[in-house]
């Protein structure tokens, strides 16, 4: 660890940590090794669903944690990533609080989108020593979720999720996500294999509503098969959301166990969302995405 410098420059400070959706998720291969499956899918992020991540100036380094579900965090995301980012910062003259909203086990990207956030903070703190150009090679080690996460706007991912490829054009869309409170270990669901590996996915980058209907109608969650031999019960709560006024497509996100419904108009998320809550007691939020 290096000594502790001033904390000149260093001031109370906040970020947001979005919550992420897979529009789709196709599995493509699998890396020579056998240890880390290749993937293809396009990601947006809900702006109503999301952690904070607060930097405040501390001659002690610590980290805290409140929120709802504060209390599942296990393996602290925000230590791993400044220990692997530890030979580039310049001090730890600092306390960091993370208020942990978003569900942990969701497919939501919750930790992912953490580690990216911090990065992002320290940066903008002047703390961490790096450039941008040797960001990405180091943060796709802390986690594949992790380089899509620091984009933090609608784009496909592929590889082991390295390779990033921004959208042009993003419409206006609205998501209401619901959470069943299942906690979903990825690896397990990865685990149980595959029948096919899919080829990466034709892409467009330029959507009106319409086009992204249409385009996501040919594509899958690959994981969902995995996840629904476990849990049938996942048919029953994306047919209750698909089934919502103005719902136009539904879908589970990464290894689950979170579910989405895609609406037109932000009108027709909200009421969905009241009446999914008067029917679930789950975590169930609308949001628009970005």
């Amino acid at each position: 660890m290096h000594a502790l410098r001033s904390a000149v420059g260093v001031k109370m400070s906040k970020i947001k940590s979005f919550a992420k959706l897979n529009l789709y998720l196709h599995v493509t291969g699998k890396t020579s090794d056998g240890n880390y499956h290749y993937l293809d899918s396009l990601v947006a992020f809900c702006d109503n669903i999301y952690d904070e991540i607060t930097i405040t100036p501390s001659e002690n380094f610590e980290i805290s944690l409140s929120g709802a579900y504060s209390n599942q965090v296990e393996n602290n995301i925000l230590l791993r990533t400044l220990n692997i980012l530890d030979p580039y910062v310049k001090h730890k003259n600092f306390m960091l609080h993370l208020e942990k909203n978003i569900p942990i086990g969701s497919g939501l990207g919750g930790g992912s989108s953490n580690a990216a956030a911090l990065i992002k903070l320290l940066l903008r703190e002047n703390i961490l020593h790096l450039g941008n150009a040797n960001i990405l090679p180091i943060i796709k080690d802390i986690g594949a979720d992790v380089p899509i996460c620091y984009e933090e706007k609608a784009a496909y991912f592929s590889g082991i999720g390295e390779k990033i490829d921004t959208i042009d054009h993003f419409p206006e869309l609205w998501s209401v996500v619901m959470f069943p409170n299942l906690l979903t270990l990825t690896a397990n669901i990865f685990k149980k294999g595959f029948r096919e590996y899919k080829n990466l996915q034709a892409r467009k980058t330029d959507f009106s509503q319409n086009d992204l209907f249409e385009f996501l109608a040919n594509t899958n969650n690959d994981l969902y098969t995995n996840f629904k031999e476990e849990h049938p019960e996942a048919e029953t709560w994306l047919l209750d959301i698909q089934s919502q006024e103005g719902c136009l497509f539904s879908r589970m996100t990464g290894s689950g166990s979170a579910i989405f419904g895609l609406f037109k108009t932000k009108n027709h998320a909200i009421k969905a969302e009241q009446v999914l809550k008067k029917k679930y007691k789950f975590f169930i939020k609308y949001s628009r995405l970005f």
